[in-house]
């Protein structure tokens, strides 16, 4: 009754919804295995994969579940120890260390010690060293869960559709309950209480409530589902529950769902084909539902259906429904005349007939489509609903309109609109709702039926306004003012060449175009700067609320055949009129967004509007911004680029900063580096540059949000070569001048702003609030990289020379902003955090007070505490002790055990959080570079084009040049600065240098599987899960394939059937830069028969390693910086200067010993596998690298990396005698014992070993004092050993009297400090198979360890075979005669009571020896 599996199983490519999300279950069921009938089911638990997804860091890691069997009642019916975790696109699996304790792992460490020393009494201390010395069972887990008992009452349903045949089901912790069903009925009444048992930790919270309508014949028909839109704090959440107080009381759920009327055969193949979307949110109300919860604690928890309790409907009231239609705009495909419907539960209201009409603008002469109701200035007003619906605003249904349109085939519903009842509570406003489509379930664009202005209006008869805005305010005049100033990432669809793009403004009924010579400058360009400005005469409401969203409209223009010219659409975006009647602080980036592209932006344009009620003319726009700026240079080091594939034969690289020009010159900004500037072509794939470019004399904006990007474009030119691709590079990053940190974050959050849900129907400008009221203190920072610029009296005096500062050259100015932006919260007052931190530390106290004592109370009642609690309760030291010192720092938050981690970590630091490449300082930037596409997913991600794979390494610098002198006013000495150009040091570093690469090849862990190797009829069966590989990995370098030094593969030694394999293996490779500086890990799966499979690979760029590696990268600037003193010194003339280089380079000399004195050790990464064809990541490899120049790899010798090296040991048990066998209803028992050791947790590895059988045993004792021998290696992974009583049968199958199964762990680790052990006799407990807990009878055993070596010095005999020895074992004469073999038969002598003559008594027993002969001496022989 204790198996072990270590069996992994993985789901992959599950694409979910968040509604999908949040109900979807992973389902787990054990099962007693029958070879000849069905199985039996024993019980099954589920993990809610929203639960999961919740949990810190996605999982569940070593827990122990509850089997539950609802058959059965609430009862466990066992317990699972599992580990789980769900990754998304952008998550990595979870990493463990090697040693962290599993759950079946046994008694607390010696760290465990000191803290139940707090806790425990002098006797209870004695009593605990008493038990820790017995030879542990395994049993039923020690948890510290609770108990909670679950019931859902489901009472009643109303206004149902149709006359359906109900019952309701209810899920919950993997368990289905369902009600008796309600026939023919819309208003079922049930009164059932269904309840649950519960146990902590919940792995599946989630509760779902789903109506069915009963078909005998047929399958159930799904009328709704409670929740509709399911959420991690709505009541259907058993956590959410508890901490809204465990109940819900008694209240409606309204069901929603698709109209009946829609549910037709041509919509089932439309949605089949994709034409017509799928939805969650329902169209139309169908009913209610009155249902109550509660969740609390018990210990002892029901499971089944009974009859619920009295209740007490919610409180109701009379209320009413108040509707004002106006006008229908941007109305579509909905014919020449409508009506609307307008419902509120089963209640509902038609409109009047409105006919369409249009509206022609005077300047475009564009007509205008909309529909309305009442007059120009007045509503209709349609009949109120008056109905009571509960005080509850959550309670009542929605509102829902719906567009009916009539054509010439009868009428059809276009649109509809739910409007949530708490919205319209009190309401006395009109406002302005988008449409849904029923095809598309979307109101952007084109696919928006329309926009209804409406007044909705919903409260308490009696209560309400008697005022309803029934009536429209009067047109005045009103001046739009409008400032578009460039756009970004336009048209991300559209080919280069045909991109030529302007813009209209749609405001009240006018519409504003832009002419062709401003959208010329957006010709062959995605960035355009169009600074298009202007005012425009207006009739507006004179409350805006009553006028449309302002509309802008992007078009592109084409051509049909090189011939005529055409606009279409691009996308638009919205902005409410009534953030208009402000002035903004700023322009804000507004997504442009395309209805059938939902879910991408097409683009995002800078622009700012203000509606203004005085009169305003074109030159007194107030929008326009006197713009001040910078005469600036822009110096670009171009290193190279890497993995360009396919090989660029001819490239030809192009930087432009778009709508800008040169100096005096007003030469456009562009720099073309022609093929032959290119520093090696003999590799394709990644050529080098290694030059430095200027663009002179630009005048850039001083404000960070109106700085342009760089366009940066490559294109291979050779003959027939359609090779080409693109980046853009944002230059406020590298805005040095910018000393408010602030304005530059700001304008890189509005620069990097993703769209969201909200962006799609209308944009409000949203500056972002000051982060701190004061001035930043010297020192801070609003990123995560805090560099200190320390320097001694030397350094600091070098820098009064104008000297480079020797410990900053190493730092991009720039690393700082464009890497990554996170905003943290920034505490101004150091007493406030003070006082946060001494809240905490209470908290934390008294946390731990209350677990001590719970733990103290536990202990007494059971003797021990359990694994779970001592856990939580060092968790909490810790973090008490990191409160305490006030800091904590990723050295102690990485920190772990150190007894354990100090074999598997080398002496090196280990870097867990994140990616090791986010920490490398670099002298460069990389930058993606895209190739056009149409692929709308991966355009969603990276908005202008899909990665290539190429980069682009590559360091910007912009400086200011000062108006008052000629000299420039950033005189800082950078990495690429003009003077090292000609370096050797530095172009030997980047270019034809050899290296050597050592990589350290360590664990796999979480790996995906890939096959199904334990059960292939499972597989076949449908199984959908894999849950098994056998891995081993491949590397290579560089690009050119599988050449020799470059290439290795371990296909020849995989690692068996494990997805967290230990593979400590160590390759030294000689990479050549640029060409080998890709290093690629791959993890493959080996097939025997077929093809092998990959899992997952890993790539690491060698270059970013070695000039990232502090240690390198200031070595090389040094040797730099010597060599620039030593040629300077020898060809200048001035003396100062002359005496200035010479002691430059000996202080240069000096730090150049100091550097080559030390050199730190490349930390351990834990690195994510990708896989081309799968979104999420396939696992993790932990590993480090190791890249030096062949000088430096003479120095520094090879990390010596291994698997502790498995040791032989012999383990001797000796079984002496057992009590207490149960016997059942026989008199007597032949009783021997079965000792099975299972050391690699296989059944196939399993050695198995027998006693003598003890015959006639009456009492269930018997005597053996047999020895048996097991060999086995240290560290083992399954330590367990089985012992199992058996009683022997002669013509059958022996029956399996008691079992255990004890943990060895222990021993064997003081084995591997002590050499051999030796355990006394002890009385081991005996427990029934099928019943864990019942006595089954004790065995006496003891055992020794020794390794193997030593046992073969001293060898001893299995049984009582010579030789016997250490201890000399008797052989028992008790059980073995023949008349203890006929105990219990009816050949029993000792029972017969009468006398026989002479030849009766040889006749018989000559008849019993012969049976003896056949029996006894070969016994199961006429079985056989």
């Amino acid at each position: 009754n204790s198996p072990c599996w270590n069996q992994s199983f993985t789901f992959s490519k599950l694409l979910l919804t968040d509604v999908e999300m949040e109900t979807w279950e992973l389902k787990i069921d054990c099962y007693d295995y029958n070879a000849f009938f069905a199985n039996k089911f024993i019980g099954g638990f589920s993990i809610g994969l929203a639960t999961l997804h919740r949990n810190s860091n996605h999982e569940f890691y070593n827990v122990w579940v509850s089997l539950l069997n609802s058959e059965t009642g609430s009862n466990p019916q066992g317990y699972l120890l599992i580990n789980c975790f769900i990754v998304g696109s952008e998550d990595l699996p979870p990493t463990h260390s090697k040693n962290e304790k599993a759950g079946l792992e046994e008694d607390a460490e010696s760290s465990d010690e000191e803290f139940l020393d707090q806790i425990l009494t002098p006797a209870q201390k004695k009593e605990r060293k008493a038990k820790q010395a017995q030879i542990k069972v395994v049993g039923a887990p020690m948890l510290a869960q609770k108990s909670y008992q679950l019931s859902v009452n489901i009472y009643k349903a109303e206004s149902l559709e149709g006359d359906p045949s109900v019952f309701v089901s209810v899920r919950s912790l993997g368990l289905v309950e369902r009600t008796s069903v309600v026939q023919n009925s819309n208003n079922p009444v049930w009164n059932t209480k269904i309840s649950f048992p519960a146990y902590k930790p919940i792995l599946n919270d989630r509760i779902t409530i789903r109506l069915w309508d009963y078909k005998p014949r047929a399958r159930d028909k799904l009328l709704g589902t409670l929740p509709e839109v399911p959420s991690d704090h709505d009541f259907f959440s058993i956590n959410s529950l508890l901490s809204k107080g465990g109940v819900m009381p008694c209240r409606w759920i309204n069901l929603y769902g698709q109209d009946p009327q829609e549910d037709t055969f041509w919509n089932s193949i439309k949605k089949a084909t994709g034409s017509r979307k799928k939805t969650y949110f329902g169209t139309k109300y169908l009913g209610r539902v009155l249902v109550s919860m509660a969740v609390s604690p018990n210990e002892d928890p029901e499971t089944g259906v009974s009859r619920a309790a009295p209740y007490r409907e919610p409180l109701s009231k009379l209320c009413s429904l108040r509707v004002v239609l106006f006008e229908l705009k941007n109305a579509k495909n909905c014919g020449d005349t409508i009506t609307l419907r307008v419902s509120i539960g089963p209640h509902y209201v038609y409109s009047k007939k409105s006919r369409k009409k249009e509206v022609e603008d005077k300047d475009t002469g564009e007509l205008s489509e909309y529909f309305q109701w009442g007059s120009a200035y007045s509503g209709e007003m349609l009949s109120e609903i008056k109905e009571p619906f509960p005080l509850d605003p959550s309670q009542i249904p929605d509102v829902n309109l719906e567009i009916i349109s009539e054509g010439t085939f009868g009428e059809k519903k276009v649109g509809y609109k739910r409007v949530s009842a708490v919205e319209l509570i009190g309401n006395e406003r009109a406002r302005w709702l988008p449409f849904k489509s029923f095809e598309t379930h979307s109101d952007i664009g084109k696919y928006c039926p329309g926009i209804l202005l409406a007044c909705i209006s919903l409260g308490v008869e009696g209560s309400m306004s008697k005022k309803v805005e029934r009536s429209k305010p009067r047109k005045a005049e009103r001046f739009l003012c409008y400032n578009v100033y460039s756009g970004l990432d336009m048209a991300p669809l559209v080919k280069d060449s045909e991109v030529f793009l302007r813009l209209k403004i749609y405001c009240g009924s006018s519409v504003i175009t832009m002419d062709d010579e401003k959208a010329s400058c957006s010709s062959k360009n995605r960035n355009p700067i169009w600074n298009w400005t202007g005012c425009k005469k207006l009739q507006l409401h004179e409350d805006v609320k009553f006028e449309n969203n302002l509309r802008v409209e992007v078009e592109n223009r084409f051509a049909f055949i090189g011939l005529k010219k055409y606009w279409k659409d691009i996308g638009e975006f919205s902005v409410p009129l009534e953030s208009c009647e402000t002035k903004w602080k700023q322009p804000h980036f507004f997504h442009v967004m395309n209805a059938a592209q939902e879910g991408m932006s097409h683009g995002r344009v800078l622009a700012e509007f203000y509606i203004s009620k005085v009169p305003v003319e074109n030159q007194s726009n107030p929008l326009n911004r006197n713009f001040e700026t910078h005469t600036c240079s822009v110096e670009v080091a171009l290193i190279g680029l890497r993995d360009l594939i396919p090989k660029y034969e001819k490239p030809q690289l192009t930087l432009k900063i778009p709508g800008y020009t040169m100096g005096d010159s007003k030469e456009e900004a562009v720099i073309n580096i022609a093929p032959e500037e290119f520093g090696n072509l003999t590799d394709k794939s990644n050529p080098n540059v290694l030059k430095v470019k200027t663009f002179e004399k630009l005048e850039l904006p001083v404000e960070p949000i109106y700085l342009p990007s760089m366009y940066l474009h490559v294109k291979d030119i050779a003959f027939m070569s359609a090779n080409e691709c693109f980046t853009y590079i944002p230059l406020i990053s590298y805005a040095d001048w910018i000393e408010d940190e602030y304005s530059k974050r700001e304008a890189l959050e509005l620069y990097n702003k993703n769209f969201t849900e909200k962006d799609f129907h209308e944009q409000k400008p949203n500056s972002l609030k000051p982060l701190v009221a004061q001035k930043k203190k010297k020192g801070d920072s609003f990123t995560d990289y805090d560099y200190s610029d320390e320097s001694d009296d030397e350094e600091s005096e070098l820098k009064r020379l104008s000297t480079p500062e020797l410990s900053g050259i190493f730092e991009p100015k720039n690393f700082k902003i464009s890497k990554r932006i996170q905003f943290d919260k920034v505490v101004d007052d150091e007493l406030n955090e003070e006082s946060l931190m001494n809240l905490k530390k209470q908290e934390l106290q008294d946390e731990i007070h209350s677990l001590e004592s719970e733990s103290k109370k536990i202990f007494e009642k059971k003797g021990e505490v359990p694994e779970e609690l001592r856990n939580k309760l060092k968790k909490l030291s810790k973090e008490l002790e990191v409160v305490e010192k006030g800091k904590m720092t990723v050295e102690r938050f990485l920190k772990v055990d150190e007894s354990l981690e100090e074999d598997y970590n080398f002496n090196r630091p280990v870097h867990k959080n994140g990616l090791l490449e986010d920490s490398l300082v670099l002298p460069y930037d990389r930058y993606l570079l895209f190739r056009k596409s149409k692929n709308t997913e991966k355009l969603s991600i990276y908005r202008v084009g899909e990665p290539t794979g190429a980069i682009l390494k590559m360091g910007i610098k912009i400086k200011v040049l000062a108006n008052s002198w000629d000299e420039e006013s950033s005189s800082g000495f950078d990495f690429f600065h003009p003077a090292f150009e000609g370096s050797d040091v530095l172009m030997k570093a980047f270019d034809n240098q050899q290296y050597v690469s050592r990589i350290y090849l360590l664990r796999g862990l979480s790996l995906s599987a890939v096959d199904n190797a334990p059960d292939l009829v499972a597989f076949a069966a449908g199984l959908a899960a894999m849950s098994s590989a056998d891995t081993y990995p491949e590397i290579l370098l560089g690009s050119g394939g599988k050449q020799d030094g470059k290439y290795i593969c371990e296909q020849n030694c995989p690692v068996k059937q494990n997805l967290n394999p230990d593979y400590y293996r160590f390759y030294e490779l000689r990479p050549k830069f640029p060409w080998d500086w890709k290093l690629e890990i791959r993890i493959w799966d080996f097939s025997e028969y077929g093809f092998d499979n990959l899992i997952g690979s890993t790539v690491i760029d060698l270059e970013d390693r070695y000039f990232g590696d502090p240690y390198i990268s200031n070595s090389i600037m040094l040797k730099t910086l010597k060599e620039f003193c030593e040629a300077k010194a020898d060809s200048t003339e001035d003396p100062e200067k002359r005496e200035w280089l010479l002691k430059t380079k000996k202080d240069t000399k000096r730090k150049l010993i100091e550097l080559e004195s030390s050199s730190p050790l490349s930390p351990i990464e834990y690195r994510p596998l990708s896989h081309k064809d799968k979104k999420t990541s396939q696992g993790m490899l932990e590993m480090f690298v190791e890249v030096f120049d062949n000088e430096t790899a003479k120095l520094v010798p090879a990390s010596k990396i291994s698997q502790p090296v498995p040791e032989d040991y012999e383990l001797r048990l000796i079984i002496w005698n057992c009590e207490g066998i149960p016997k059942g209803e026989r008199e007597a028992v032949d009783i021997y014992f079965s000792v099975q050791f299972d050391p690699t947790g296989w059944l196939e590895e399993a050695e198995c070993k027998e006693t003598d059988t003890h015959l006639g045993s009456s009492d269930g004792s018997g005597v053996f004092n047999w020895r048996m021998k097991f060999n086995f290696q240290i560290p083992c992974t399954f330590a367990r050993l089985r012992i199992v009583s058996f009683d022997f049968s002669t013509f059958g199958d022996d029956e399996v009297l008691s079992e255990v199964v004890l943990d060895l762990s222990r021993y064997f680790r003081q084995v591997q400090k002590l050499g051999k052990l030796s355990v006394d006799e002890q009385l081991v407990n005996l427990s029934l198979p099928n019943k864990p807990n019942t006595d089954g009878g004790s065995v006496l055993i003891s055992f020794s360890i020794l390794s193997l070596a030593e046992a073969d010095q001293r060898p001893v005999g299995e049984g009582q075979e010579e030789p016997n020895r250490d201890p000399e074992l008797e052989k028992p004469q008790e059980g073995r005669g023949i008349t203890d073999f006929l105990k219990g038969t009816a050949f029993d002598v000792s029972k017969w009571s009468f006398n026989l003559g002479l030849l009766k008594k040889l006749i018989l027993l000559g008849s019993i020896g012969s049976v003896l002969v056949v029996l006894f001496i070969y016994p199961g022989f006429l079985a056989n």
